[in-house]
């Protein structure tokens, strides 16, 4: 494909040939609009369109890439007839509006075909029909991707305040498990503090231990000094044992 570069902010004077008549889609002007868009910002462009034959021009809409580059195809409904055409391209950024310099197109005579050129306006409601799907199409997927990192920002603060729930969840069984462990540690010293108070009272009220000796089958008490006025006996008749109080 034939290409012609056109800088937007320079006036070009000699007619610029884009093809011959009838010629379809073998020709495209890339336009560079980069110097508009930094000195006006971000924007859209259309192009005008008016050929020997017309009375008024028609509108061509274009789409900017990323590189500032708006890129026209030259179709058969512009190559219709020989001679001049001549186009002028606007800039639109809100309520700014830029035109460019009248570009001379020049269309070379070929040998006539049967049959008629699409109508430009009919053209140009296919291209703008396009461009509006996909513009719809672009901001749909924008609110999507706008949406979708709404959510994950909410759940990733859900998922924070889960996890400061759980650290403090966690910080409380810590100190619930320290107290315990200090409860059973004094628990463990009362018991030991009992268990001597125990021993320390049987010593000073006496104690005896009994035995039954399995050689004789005789029963055997030892006793402390401070229980001699005890004795013990097993009542033949009862089979019980008894004590018996020395006076």
């Amino acid at each position: 494909m034939n290409t012609i570069k056109i800088n937007a902010t320079t006036n070009y004077r000699a007619p610029i040939v884009i093809g011959r008549q009838r010629e379809n889609e073998v020709t495209r002007i890339d336009f560079d609009l980069s110097g508009w868009i930094s000195t006006y910002g971000i924007g859209i462009v259309s192009v005008s369109v008016q050929r020997k034959t017309d009375t008024k021009p028609y509108p061509v809409p274009i789409s900017i890439n990323n590189d500032g580059i708006a890129t026209w195809i030259i179709t058969d409904v512009e190559t219709i007839n020989a001679g001049r055409v001549m186009v002028q391209l606007t800039y639109y950024v809100d309520t700014k509006r830029k035109k460019s310099n009248i570009y001379a197109l020049t269309v070379i005579k070929s040998i006539a075909e049967d049959g008629e050129a699409p109508e430009p306006y009919e053209s140009w409601l296919e291209v703008l029909q396009e461009l509006t799907a996909e513009t719809a199409a672009n901001a749909e997927s924008a609110r999507q991707s706008a949406a979708s990192a709404g959510q994950s920002a909410s759940d990733a603060e859900r998922s924070m305040q889960e996890a400061q729930g759980h650290a403090n969840d966690a910080s409380a069984s810590a100190r619930n498990a320290e107290t315990s462990a200090t409860n059973a540690e004094a628990s463990a010293l009362d018991a030991e503090h009992y268990a001597d108070l125990a021993g320390q009272h049987a010593t000073e009220a006496g104690y005896a231990f009994f035995d039954v000796d399995d050689s004789d089958g005789e029963l055997y008490v030892e006793k402390t000094d401070n229980l001699n006025d005890l004795d013990f006996t097993v009542n033949e008749t009862t089979g019980t044992l008894e004590v018996v109080i020395n006076g």
